[in-house]
């Protein structure tokens, strides 16, 4: 395709009328599986990894007047999806869906058969929505493990393997469903590792060092191809057990971590060289966070740092936008029971977040 800068809608355009036996699983389509599983299947898809099931094609005439997702480019997605030859007889198995205000436990995941001569099938763990529990489980990863949704997906991941015995498995999550999958994926049985063919995440958070450095991890460094986008900050979360794959968009900040923003080339992402500036500067200043702060005061940063936000009826992203720094620094400030270090971190997290959610360009590395 001589396209510039194509994206996830073009793909689908330009590889539509190809089906997976012309031309293979790629990590375009993983991607696009991972948005998929931010909608709600509830009702239209089985628990179970057998028996009675709609695809895609189904789906999408039976999707109105459901819950949608917040973001709306996503049924627009199901809907392209739907008409292409590639996409529409993809049949899904195993929809689970938990959510636990109480535990701070998200967890969603699902597997999608692909129309196939080769019984190939993708397990996709969902990533952070745009919930306070989600991103809050994202960071409690920084003072414990495992979190509720690794737990999940190992006992998912297990379940199945051991279900789809004759299909090649791919393994695949956005945000911190990469995570979970790699986790699910570390910790899983021997028989159920060697089911898996491909393990894909997208700019997911990774682990604390300590366990990156086990030997956990060292038998998937082979089985992993792990994308950012060149201006990532979930992705510099902790440390990952394998190289990065750096990634083209035209966002900014906090809203390169949305897939679409991601340009493409052929049959896979748009690659650059390196990470920007200011995702270098993220990274150190995480890292540096971490060396900082020990697991109790990593604790008390993470919960002082979502009550804050709480307060300040910041729920997404986006909210950041509707409020002045000025009024998140006077809450910061009321939160006595804060060490002084473990209150420099949560306001230099804070004002991170308000850059992140802004033009990059404004962002001045020293600040951190």
């Amino acid at each position: 395709m001589d396209k510039k800068n194509y994206k996830v809608f073009d793909y689908l355009e330009w590889r539509g009328d190809l089906d997976f036996d012309a031309s293979p699983f790629n990590e375009i389509d993983a991607a696009i599986l991972c948005l998929l599983s931010y909608l709600d299947f509830t009702g239209l898809v089985p628990k179970e990894f057998s028996g009675e099931t709609y695809d895609i094609k189904k789906i999408n005439s039976l999707y109105f007047g459901r819950a949608l997702p917040s973001d709306l480019r996503i049924i627009d997605l199901l809907r392209a999806c739907a008409k292409t030859k590639r996409f529409s007889k993809i049949l899904p198995y195993g929809y689970v869906s938990k959510l636990d205000g109480e535990e701070e436990k998200q967890f969603c995941g699902i597997t999608f058969v692909l129309p196939s001569k080769r019984k190939q099938a993708c397990i996709i763990f969902r990533g952070t929505d745009v919930t306070l529990i989600g991103w809050k489980e994202d960071f409690n990863m920084m003072f414990t493990h495992p979190v509720p949704c690794q737990e999940e997906a190992l006992v998912y991941l297990e379940k199945a393997t051991s279900a789809m015995k004759f299909y090649d498995l791919y393994l695949a999550g956005h945000s911190k469903g990469g995570n979970a999958a790699i986790y699910a994926s570390g910790l899983c049985s021997s028989k159920a590792l060697n089911r898996l063919k491909y393990i894909y995440t997208f700019d997911s958070p990774g682990f604390d060092k300590d366990l990156v450095d086990t030997s956990v991890f060292s038998k998937l460094s082979n089985k992993i191809s792990s994308f950012v986008p060149k201006d990532s900050v979930i992705g510099m979360l902790m440390e990952v057990p394998t190289a990065y794959t750096v990634v083209d968009s035209d966002a900014f900040g906090f809203s390169q971590h949305d897939i679409f923003s991601w340009f493409l080339k052929g049959i896979a992402f748009q690659r650059k060289d390196t990470l920007s500036s200011f995702s270098i500067g993220v990274k150190k200043t995480m890292t540096k966070w971490l060396e900082l702060l020990d697991l109790s005061q990593r604790r008390d940063f993470v919960n002082s740092l979502f009550k804050i936000l709480e307060e300040c009826k910041i729920y997404e992203i986006r909210d950041f936008e509707k409020i002045s720094f000025s009024t998140v620094v006077t809450a910061i400030k009321s939160f006595s029971d804060l060490d002084s270090t473990s209150k420099e971190c949560v306001l230099k997290a804070i004002g991170l977040f308000f850059k992140a959610a802004h033009n990059r360009e404004e962002i001045q590395l020293d600040d951190f």
